[in-house]
């Protein structure tokens, strides 16, 4: 179950995101290594609010720490720290303002804390490309979003609105995710 600040946005109580990341190996010793990692992650949400449709678009980009420690040729644990910047926008079709829908959202601090582990499915040490399903859980913590709805200011219109308040948005919780990686 979704949230105050989230309910107007979705029905369930997830987001499900496109991530785009790298990490770079730092330090290894032995069969522990440090890694350095940068994610961008997208992800949206429709539903209805107050009789409208509604929508929220999540934007985070986070850079941090995973630790890993081989287990086996092809596997390996880790455990991560990704401190981020969030931003959450969402807009609602609001009939009553003429054609424009009401916007609003802002920026946000996140702190993902992880673990997972990480299995090779193609190549092999020494091959260009490897091929890695990675299963990962955890929590991320967010500040929130004040959402403030009104429609965007248009340069040359005279017409001024109030604004719609809704709770703020605050999209942390458990995460998780499956997904398959390319090595190289």
């Amino acid at each position: 179950e979704p949230d105050a600040g989230l309910g107007p946005y979705m029905d369930s109580g997830s987001i499900p995101y496109f991530v785009l990341g790298a990490s770079l190996p730092l330090v290894r010793v032995g069969r522990l290594s440090l890694a350095a990692l940068a994610e961008w992650d997208v992800g949206a949400r429709s539903s209805t609010a107050r009789g409208d449709a509604s929508s929220i678009v999540v934007n985070r980009l986070a850079a941090g720490l995973e630790g890993r420690a081989a287990l086996a040729k092809r596997l390996y644990a880790f455990a991560r720290i990704s401190p981020a910047a969030m931003h959450v926008g969402a807009s609602i079709e609001d009939p009553g303002a003429m054609g424009r829908a009401l916007e609003a959202g802002g920026w946000t601090w996140a702190l993902d804390t992880s673990a997972g582990g990480a299995l090779m499915l193609a190549g092999n040490a020494r091959s260009r490309m490897r091929l890695w399903l990675v299963a990962e859980a955890g929590y991320e913590f967010t500040g929130s979003v004040p959402m403030r709805f009104a429609p965007p200011e248009e340069v040359g219109d005279p017409r001024t609105f109030g604004t719609v308040d809704l709770p703020d948005a605050r999209p942390q919780g458990a995460i998780g995710s499956l997904s398959l990686a390319l090595g190289f």
